[in-house]
């Protein structure tokens, strides 16, 4: 959902991308990861290897150290989902009041995200450039 208000009774989201037994060289992003940018909200990835290393190669951060994201460089899907569900219940096991500091450090990094995408939303491609040349 893009409804402001479930993004307000959640401190994470955990974005379940559409591919994520392919290998490191099929990094797939679909419209379930803009969701958490422009929401202002954190993030784990459940997605192919190097998914956040792509994110970080366009500009967005990501929350090392608050979660472990070593996830991300593992290959093995199964292991992978392991690392995932452990930091799951890493966070889970933390305090409210640890979760509220938290997301007050990282409010920088959240807007830092939100304008990133939004940048990247103006950007044309050449794709956009040529069919724009067709309405002239």
């Amino acid at each position: 959902s893009s409804k402001w208000e479930h993004y307000q009774e959640t401190f994470l989201s955990v974005v379940s991308e559409t591919i994520f037994n392919g290998e490191g060289e099929c990094i797939f992003f679909s419209e379930k990861i803009c969701k958490p940018l422009y929401n202002l909200h954190p993030f784990i990835l459940m997605s192919t290897p190097y998914s956040l290393k792509k994110l970080k190669e366009f500009g967005f951060k990501t929350f090392h150290p608050f979660i472990d994201e070593s996830y991300d460089v593992e290959e093995n899907p199964l292991n992978r989902m392991k690392l995932i569900f452990q930091e799951l219940d890493k966070i889970q096991n933390k305090t409210h009041d640890e979760l509220k500091k938290w997301w007050s450090e990282i409010i920088p990094t959240l807007k830092h995200n939100q304008n990133i995408f939004f940048k990247m939303g103006n950007v044309k491609t050449k794709k956009m450039k040529l069919l724009e040349s067709f309405c002239e």
